[in-house]
């Protein structure tokens, strides 16, 4: 298995995006779209770099089509038995990853912090932050069994007089503090009761930013779900014939063309790039069409998916 230059810094980036949006939590801002715009670069990046592998399977292109001959594993009877080539289970893997990490940290840096109060906003623009302590923790169980857990605390106001509340917590939140704790505590100087904890606050802006993560996961996933569906039915089901490269031009190890076929009395170019031996104008390479649909096809040695034996 190979890797190239495109899917290291697809994955590089994805990881740097996955930071950033943890970073930014629980407040979001600026941190949270710039770690939306990596991990969207970086996950292009990864899908374009897995359609550039050359596989060991592959054969010889021929010079004339009256010789060519698809590859070994396609000339089994329909349907075909696939498997998910090594780098796109990779970037499957990658994908499944920045879910896990992303789902955790938003479980634990978002969902288990209590919701905004009211006076959130005018709290936050005009208010007062002081250093405040736990110095009392309980679990009330109610009549059906379930427990509520409590934090009992205190801070001084901008007067210097005591303030005594109390809030409901997650049991996540409850195990993370001890007794003697130190909190932080933002109030307003003109009326002390209207504060809230920052620590275990989620504020207005948290939540849109995790909801626009959500929107960008599901929307990628399925742009991502979609061409891994589509590639593993051209690869069982999908007629193979012989495309004719053209507008070769090499890029260090990379070759980029042109495969112009022709299905059902139409022809149709795909544009493809591979990493592996050279190519030239005329060669000839693989395509899979769909018989229903003589417009939907794939270079085979550029999809995600390979045909296998037995």
């Amino acid at each position: 298995m190979r890797w190239n230059p495109t899917q290291l810094t697809g994955l590089v980036l994805d990881i740097a995006g996955i930071g950033m949006m943890i970073a930014s939590m629980p407040d979001g801002g600026p941190l949270l779209w710039a770690g939306l715009g990596t991990v969207a670069l970086g996950s292009w990046l990864v899908t374009r770099g897995s359609r550039k592998l050359v596989t060991s399977e592959s054969t010889p292109a021929k010079k004339t089509k009256g010789s060519w001959l698809p590859e070994s594993e396609l000339r089994q009877a329909i349907p075909r038995k696939t498997a998910m080539n090594p780098i796109a289970r990779i970037s499957l893997v990658s994908w499944l990853l920045m879910l896990s990490v992303g789902g955790w940290f938003a479980y634990d840096r978002v969902l288990t912090r209590n919701p905004a109060p009211a006076f959130y906003e005018i709290v936050t623009e005009a208010g007062q932050t002081v250093s405040g302590s736990v110095h009392r923790k309980a679990i009330r169980e109610a009549s059906g069994g379930s427990e509520t857990y409590y934090f009992y605390y205190n801070f001084l106001d901008a007067n210097d007089s005591g303030i005594r509340a109390s809030t409901a917590v997650s049991s996540r939140i409850y195990a993370r503090y001890r007794e003697g704790d130190s909190i932080d505590v933002v109030f307003l100087p003109a009326d002390p009761l209207s504060h809230y904890i920052p620590q275990i606050t989620r504020s207005p802006r948290a939540t849109r930013g995790l909801l626009m993560v959500a929107v960008v996961v599901v929307f990628f996933g399925w742009i991502l779900e979609t061409m891994r569906r589509r590639h593993r039915r051209l690869v069982r089901l999908g007629q193979a014939i012989p495309g004719t490269l053209e507008k070769v031009s090499q890029r260090g190890a990379r070759t980029a063309y042109s495969v112009r076929f022709k299905s059902d009395g139409r022809e149709t170019v795909l544009k493809g790039t591979e990493r592996g031996p050279r190519r030239a104008a005329g060669d000839l390479a693989t395509v899979l069409v769909d018989p229903a649909s003589p417009g939907d096809a794939v270079v085979y040695q550029l999809g995600l998916y390979r045909a296998t034996r037995g």
